[in-house]
Protein backbone atom coordinates (compact mmCIF):
# COMPACT_ATOMS: atom_id res chain seq x y z
CA UNK A 1 0.00 0.00 0.00
CA UNK A 2 1.31 3.57 -0.09
CA UNK A 3 -0.12 6.69 1.60
CA UNK A 4 -0.24 10.01 -0.58
CA UNK A 5 0.75 13.01 1.03
CA UNK A 6 1.27 15.35 -1.64
CA UNK A 7 4.17 14.59 -3.79
CA UNK A 8 5.68 11.94 -1.54
CA UNK A 9 4.38 8.92 -1.26
CA UNK A 10 5.41 6.80 1.73
CA UNK A 11 4.58 2.79 2.38
CA UNK A 12 1.34 2.47 4.67
CA UNK A 13 -1.22 -0.22 5.27
CA UNK A 14 -4.33 -0.57 6.69
CA UNK A 15 -5.60 -3.98 8.23
CA UNK A 16 -9.10 -5.02 9.24
CA UNK A 17 -8.94 -7.98 11.53
CA UNK A 18 -12.16 -10.17 13.34
CA UNK A 19 -14.36 -9.55 10.32
CA UNK A 20 -17.48 -11.66 9.74
CA UNK A 21 -17.92 -10.43 6.42
CA UNK A 22 -14.72 -11.09 5.38
CA UNK A 23 -13.71 -8.02 3.36
CA UNK A 24 -10.59 -6.72 2.45
CA UNK A 25 -10.56 -2.32 2.34
CA UNK A 26 -8.30 -0.48 0.06
CA UNK A 27 -7.96 3.48 1.13
CA UNK A 28 -5.88 6.53 1.21
CA UNK A 29 -5.06 9.24 4.17
CA UNK A 30 -6.36 12.79 2.80
CA UNK A 31 -7.44 14.13 6.33
CA UNK A 32 -7.76 10.73 7.98
CA UNK A 33 -8.71 7.42 6.87
CA UNK A 34 -10.80 7.63 3.48
CA UNK A 35 -12.35 3.64 1.90
CA UNK A 36 -11.77 3.82 -1.78
CA UNK A 37 -12.43 0.05 -2.49
CA UNK A 38 -13.44 -2.84 -0.67
CA UNK A 39 -12.65 -6.98 -1.96
CA UNK A 40 -15.82 -9.15 -0.16
CA UNK A 41 -16.21 -12.60 -0.54
CA UNK A 42 -19.41 -14.96 0.12
CA UNK A 43 -20.29 -18.73 -0.78
CA UNK A 44 -21.83 -17.44 -4.20
CA UNK A 45 -19.12 -14.08 -5.59
CA UNK A 46 -16.05 -12.54 -4.77
CA UNK A 47 -16.85 -8.28 -5.39
CA UNK A 48 -14.75 -6.20 -6.34
CA UNK A 49 -16.42 -2.29 -5.11
CA UNK A 50 -15.52 1.21 -6.08
CA UNK A 51 -16.24 2.74 -2.77
CA UNK A 52 -15.93 6.65 -3.71
CA UNK A 53 -18.29 8.20 -6.48
CA UNK A 54 -16.76 9.28 -9.58
CA UNK A 55 -13.90 7.76 -9.45
CA UNK A 56 -12.42 5.00 -11.55
CA UNK A 57 -11.32 1.64 -10.83
CA UNK A 58 -8.26 1.08 -13.21
CA UNK A 59 -5.77 -1.65 -14.17
CA UNK A 60 -2.84 -0.40 -15.87
CA UNK A 61 -0.49 -2.53 -17.51
CA UNK A 62 3.53 -2.33 -17.86
CA UNK A 63 3.73 -1.46 -21.19
CA UNK A 64 1.65 -1.35 -24.44
CA UNK A 65 2.58 -4.46 -26.34
CA UNK A 66 0.49 -7.36 -26.84
CA UNK A 67 3.29 -8.90 -24.26
CA UNK A 68 1.71 -7.69 -21.59
CA UNK A 69 -2.31 -8.64 -20.62
CA UNK A 70 -4.82 -8.36 -19.02
CA UNK A 71 -6.40 -11.93 -18.21
CA UNK A 72 -9.38 -14.07 -17.08
CA UNK A 73 -9.16 -17.55 -16.67
CA UNK A 74 -11.52 -20.30 -16.11
CA UNK A 75 -10.49 -23.38 -13.75
CA UNK A 76 -12.02 -26.33 -15.85
CA UNK A 77 -11.48 -28.88 -13.58
CA UNK A 78 -12.17 -27.13 -10.47
CA UNK A 79 -8.18 -28.20 -9.29
CA UNK A 80 -7.64 -24.48 -7.62
CA UNK A 81 -4.62 -24.12 -10.07
CA UNK A 82 -4.13 -20.66 -12.46
CA UNK A 83 -6.74 -21.32 -14.91
CA UNK A 84 -6.82 -24.18 -18.09
CA UNK A 85 -9.21 -21.49 -20.78
CA UNK A 86 -8.97 -17.79 -21.60
CA UNK A 87 -12.43 -16.47 -21.87
CA UNK A 88 -11.10 -12.70 -21.93
CA UNK A 89 -7.97 -11.12 -22.09
CA UNK A 90 -6.99 -7.49 -23.62
CA UNK A 91 -3.06 -7.14 -23.69
CA UNK A 92 -1.13 -3.62 -23.82
CA UNK A 93 -1.65 -2.56 -27.53
CA UNK A 94 -5.85 -2.56 -27.10
CA UNK A 95 -7.11 -5.97 -29.02
CA UNK A 96 -9.59 -7.74 -27.10
CA UNK A 97 -10.25 -11.66 -26.47
CA UNK A 98 -13.54 -12.84 -25.78
CA UNK A 99 -14.93 -16.53 -25.46
CA UNK A 100 -18.52 -15.41 -25.90
CA UNK A 101 -20.15 -12.43 -25.53
CA UNK A 102 -23.96 -11.29 -24.07
CA UNK A 103 -25.10 -8.00 -25.04
CA UNK A 104 -28.84 -6.48 -23.54
CA UNK A 105 -30.17 -6.62 -20.07
CA UNK A 106 -31.92 -10.59 -20.65
CA UNK A 107 -28.76 -11.30 -23.38
CA UNK A 108 -30.69 -10.96 -26.12
CA UNK A 109 -27.93 -11.16 -28.68
CA UNK A 110 -25.20 -13.07 -28.26
CA UNK A 111 -21.64 -14.15 -30.01
CA UNK A 112 -19.92 -16.96 -29.20
CA UNK A 113 -17.48 -19.62 -30.64
CA UNK A 114 -17.64 -23.50 -30.78
CA UNK A 115 -15.30 -25.14 -33.04
CA UNK A 116 -13.67 -22.41 -34.47
CA UNK A 117 -17.13 -21.55 -36.13
CA UNK A 118 -18.86 -17.91 -34.65
CA UNK A 119 -22.43 -17.69 -34.05
CA UNK A 120 -24.43 -14.49 -33.72
CA UNK A 121 -28.30 -14.98 -32.49
CA UNK A 122 -30.84 -13.10 -31.65
CA UNK A 123 -32.42 -14.97 -28.34
CA UNK A 124 -35.49 -13.42 -28.27
CA UNK A 125 -38.39 -15.08 -30.24
CA UNK A 126 -39.51 -13.81 -33.65
CA UNK A 127 -37.26 -11.00 -33.41
CA UNK A 128 -34.60 -8.91 -36.11
CA UNK A 129 -30.73 -8.36 -36.10
CA UNK A 130 -30.58 -5.05 -37.37
CA UNK A 131 -27.72 -3.52 -39.01
CA UNK A 132 -27.15 0.32 -39.27
CA UNK A 133 -24.27 2.34 -40.20
CA UNK A 134 -23.43 6.13 -40.07
CA UNK A 135 -24.51 7.64 -43.35
CA UNK A 136 -23.27 10.79 -44.07
CA UNK A 137 -24.17 11.79 -39.83
CA UNK A 138 -27.85 10.09 -40.59
CA UNK A 139 -28.39 6.99 -38.82
CA UNK A 140 -29.52 4.83 -41.46
CA UNK A 141 -30.85 1.17 -41.68
CA UNK A 142 -28.63 -1.03 -44.16
CA UNK A 143 -29.25 -4.84 -43.64
CA UNK A 144 -32.17 -6.48 -41.52
CA UNK A 145 -32.46 -10.32 -40.72
CA UNK A 146 -35.85 -10.91 -39.68
CA UNK A 147 -36.16 -13.33 -37.03
CA UNK A 148 -40.17 -13.85 -37.45
CA UNK A 149 -39.84 -15.18 -41.06
CA UNK A 150 -36.07 -16.18 -41.80
CA UNK A 151 -35.55 -13.64 -44.14
CA UNK A 152 -32.98 -11.19 -45.29
CA UNK A 153 -33.69 -7.37 -46.37
CA UNK A 154 -30.58 -4.81 -47.58
CA UNK A 155 -32.31 -1.91 -48.10
CA UNK A 156 -35.77 -2.55 -46.51
CA UNK A 157 -36.91 -3.78 -43.09
CA UNK A 158 -39.47 -5.78 -44.30
CA UNK A 159 -37.95 -8.23 -46.66
CA UNK A 160 -40.86 -10.16 -48.44
CA UNK A 161 -38.77 -13.25 -49.74
CA UNK A 162 -35.79 -15.19 -48.54
CA UNK A 163 -33.16 -12.11 -49.87
CA UNK A 164 -35.12 -8.94 -50.83
CA UNK A 165 -32.91 -6.21 -51.97
CA UNK A 166 -34.25 -2.69 -52.28
CA UNK A 167 -31.93 -1.19 -54.70
CA UNK A 168 -29.41 -2.06 -57.77
CA UNK A 169 -27.13 -5.25 -57.31
CA UNK A 170 -24.32 -6.52 -59.31
CA UNK A 171 -21.96 -9.45 -59.72
CA UNK A 172 -18.50 -8.71 -60.54
CA UNK A 173 -15.39 -10.50 -61.65
CA UNK A 174 -13.33 -12.20 -59.14
CA UNK A 175 -10.28 -11.72 -60.98
CA UNK A 176 -9.07 -10.10 -64.85
CA UNK A 177 -8.63 -13.03 -66.71
CA UNK A 178 -10.32 -16.79 -66.91
CA UNK A 179 -13.31 -16.15 -64.79
CA UNK A 180 -16.89 -16.86 -66.07
CA UNK A 181 -19.60 -15.83 -63.72
CA UNK A 182 -22.81 -17.79 -63.00
CA UNK A 183 -25.83 -16.93 -61.44
CA UNK A 184 -27.74 -20.26 -60.73
CA UNK A 185 -31.55 -20.29 -60.25
CA UNK A 186 -32.76 -24.29 -59.03
CA UNK A 187 -36.41 -25.38 -59.02
CA UNK A 188 -37.95 -28.79 -57.94
CA UNK A 189 -40.71 -29.44 -59.83
CA UNK A 190 -41.29 -32.54 -62.57
CA UNK A 191 -44.64 -32.54 -63.87
CA UNK A 192 -45.63 -31.41 -67.17
CA UNK A 193 -45.91 -28.02 -67.94
CA UNK A 194 -44.53 -26.85 -64.41
CA UNK A 195 -42.53 -23.78 -64.48
CA UNK A 196 -39.08 -24.82 -62.11
CA UNK A 197 -37.82 -21.32 -62.31
CA UNK A 198 -38.51 -17.47 -63.12
CA UNK A 199 -36.99 -14.62 -63.52
CA UNK A 200 -39.75 -11.51 -62.94
CA UNK A 201 -39.33 -8.39 -64.51
CA UNK A 202 -41.36 -5.89 -62.08
CA UNK A 203 -42.55 -2.18 -62.36
CA UNK A 204 -43.77 0.03 -60.03
CA UNK A 205 -46.47 3.05 -61.76
CA UNK A 206 -46.78 5.80 -60.33
CA UNK A 207 -50.08 6.64 -61.73
CA UNK A 208 -51.53 3.63 -60.53
CA UNK A 209 -49.93 3.24 -58.40
CA UNK A 210 -49.51 -0.55 -58.47
CA UNK A 211 -46.81 -2.71 -58.98
CA UNK A 212 -46.86 -5.71 -61.70
CA UNK A 213 -45.26 -8.02 -63.14
CA UNK A 214 -44.74 -6.76 -66.56
CA UNK A 215 -42.31 -9.55 -68.20
CA UNK A 216 -41.52 -12.74 -67.41
CA UNK A 217 -38.70 -15.22 -68.37
CA UNK A 218 -39.16 -18.79 -66.91
CA UNK A 219 -37.67 -22.64 -67.66
CA UNK A 220 -40.56 -25.13 -67.85
CA UNK A 221 -40.45 -29.03 -68.11
CA UNK A 222 -42.10 -30.47 -71.20
CA UNK A 223 -42.73 -33.73 -70.40
CA UNK A 224 -42.82 -35.65 -66.51
CA UNK A 225 -40.24 -37.15 -65.62
CA UNK A 226 -37.52 -36.50 -68.25
CA UNK A 227 -34.37 -34.03 -67.47
CA UNK A 228 -35.41 -31.47 -70.16
CA UNK A 229 -36.16 -27.48 -69.95
CA UNK A 230 -37.73 -25.21 -72.32
CA UNK A 231 -37.39 -21.54 -72.34
CA UNK A 232 -40.66 -19.17 -72.03
CA UNK A 233 -40.50 -15.97 -72.73
CA UNK A 234 -43.79 -13.88 -71.73
CA UNK A 235 -44.79 -9.94 -71.41
CA UNK A 236 -48.04 -8.39 -69.88
CA UNK A 237 -50.35 -6.15 -72.42
CA UNK A 238 -52.04 -3.71 -70.48
CA UNK A 239 -52.11 -5.11 -67.31
CA UNK A 240 -53.92 -8.42 -68.90
CA UNK A 241 -51.43 -10.61 -67.42
CA UNK A 242 -48.28 -12.33 -68.24
CA UNK A 243 -49.05 -13.97 -71.19
CA UNK A 244 -46.58 -16.30 -73.44
CA UNK A 245 -45.25 -14.94 -76.35
CA UNK A 246 -42.63 -17.12 -77.21
CA UNK A 247 -40.95 -21.22 -76.42
CA UNK A 248 -37.42 -22.10 -76.90
CA UNK A 249 -38.93 -26.06 -76.71
CA UNK A 250 -36.08 -28.55 -75.41
CA UNK A 251 -36.08 -30.06 -79.15
CA UNK A 252 -34.70 -26.80 -80.71
CA UNK A 253 -38.07 -25.93 -81.95
CA UNK A 254 -39.32 -22.11 -81.66
CA UNK A 255 -43.25 -21.47 -81.26
CA UNK A 256 -44.08 -17.73 -81.44
CA UNK A 257 -47.61 -16.68 -80.45
CA UNK A 258 -48.10 -13.41 -82.79
CA UNK A 259 -46.57 -11.23 -85.88
CA UNK A 260 -43.07 -12.08 -86.31
CA UNK A 261 -41.42 -9.11 -88.15
CA UNK A 262 -37.85 -10.11 -89.72
CA UNK A 263 -35.73 -6.93 -90.64
CA UNK A 264 -32.32 -8.56 -91.34
CA UNK A 265 -31.15 -12.67 -92.38
CA UNK A 266 -33.49 -15.21 -90.31
CA UNK A 267 -31.46 -18.61 -90.14
CA UNK A 268 -33.23 -21.83 -90.29
CA UNK A 269 -31.48 -25.63 -89.22
CA UNK A 270 -32.34 -27.03 -92.84
CA UNK A 271 -31.77 -26.15 -96.16
CA UNK A 272 -30.30 -22.75 -97.49
CA UNK A 273 -33.36 -20.52 -98.41
CA UNK A 274 -33.08 -16.93 -99.71
CA UNK A 275 -35.81 -14.64 -100.07
CA UNK A 276 -35.85 -11.00 -101.83
CA UNK A 277 -33.37 -11.60 -104.41
CA UNK A 278 -30.71 -12.28 -101.96
CA UNK A 279 -27.55 -15.19 -101.97
CA UNK A 280 -28.29 -17.13 -99.09
CA UNK A 281 -25.32 -16.66 -97.27
CA UNK A 282 -26.84 -18.96 -94.11
CA UNK A 283 -29.59 -21.26 -94.07
CA UNK A 284 -32.35 -18.97 -94.38
CA UNK A 285 -31.73 -15.43 -95.72
CA UNK A 286 -34.21 -12.45 -95.83
CA UNK A 287 -32.81 -9.28 -97.56
CA UNK A 288 -33.96 -5.80 -95.58
CA UNK A 289 -36.37 -4.09 -97.93
CA UNK A 290 -36.06 -0.47 -98.64
CA UNK A 291 -38.73 1.78 -98.05
CA UNK A 292 -42.09 1.29 -100.22
CA UNK A 293 -42.21 5.02 -100.19
CA UNK A 294 -38.97 4.70 -102.90
CA UNK A 295 -40.83 3.13 -105.40
CA UNK A 296 -43.34 5.84 -105.97
CA UNK A 297 -42.44 8.33 -108.63
CA UNK A 298 -42.69 11.66 -106.95
CA UNK A 299 -44.86 14.54 -108.50
CA UNK A 300 -47.71 13.70 -111.17
CA UNK A 301 -47.62 10.02 -111.75
CA UNK A 302 -47.54 9.45 -115.79
CA UNK A 303 -48.94 6.49 -116.99
CA UNK A 304 -45.87 4.17 -117.50
CA UNK A 305 -44.18 5.53 -113.91
CA UNK A 306 -47.96 4.02 -112.22
CA UNK A 307 -47.67 0.59 -114.55
CA UNK A 308 -43.74 0.48 -113.15
CA UNK A 309 -45.11 1.15 -109.65
CA UNK A 310 -47.29 -1.12 -109.95
CA UNK A 311 -44.94 -3.89 -110.87
CA UNK A 312 -42.90 -3.44 -108.61
CA UNK A 313 -45.57 -3.82 -105.95
CA UNK A 314 -46.66 -6.92 -107.62
CA UNK A 315 -43.24 -8.28 -107.15
CA UNK A 316 -42.71 -6.94 -103.56
CA UNK A 317 -46.72 -8.99 -103.05
CA UNK A 318 -44.95 -12.56 -105.00
CA UNK A 319 -42.66 -12.19 -103.08
CA UNK A 320 -44.20 -12.28 -99.67
CA UNK A 321 -46.02 -14.77 -100.50
CA UNK A 322 -43.24 -16.87 -101.48
CA UNK A 323 -41.37 -15.91 -97.52
CA UNK A 324 -45.12 -16.35 -95.75
CA UNK A 325 -44.85 -19.72 -97.77
CA UNK A 326 -41.56 -20.84 -96.96
CA UNK A 327 -41.78 -20.11 -93.32
CA UNK A 328 -44.56 -22.51 -92.91
CA UNK A 329 -43.16 -24.98 -94.47
CA UNK A 330 -40.12 -24.57 -91.91
CA UNK A 331 -42.58 -24.75 -89.29
CA UNK A 332 -42.20 -21.40 -87.97
CA UNK A 333 -45.55 -20.10 -88.58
Amino acid sequence: MQRHTGANPFSIQYLTVNKTSNALTVGYDSSGYTEAMSIEGSATRTLFKNKVADADIRFVLADNTADEKFEIYSDDDSDGDEGDTEIFSVDGTGVTKVKSLSLGSAAELTITESSDDITIKNTVSNKDIIFNANDGGSDTEIMRIDGSESRVGIGTNAPATKLDVKGDGTFSRSADLGITTTVTIEGARNATGSNFAALDFKNYDSHGPTSYVGARISALNEATGVNDGSLVFSTNNANAGITERMRIKDSGEVVVSGEIEIDGNLNHDGSNVGFFGTAPATKTSVAVLGSVGALLPSGEPSAPALADTQTKLDSIQQKLDALINALGALGLV
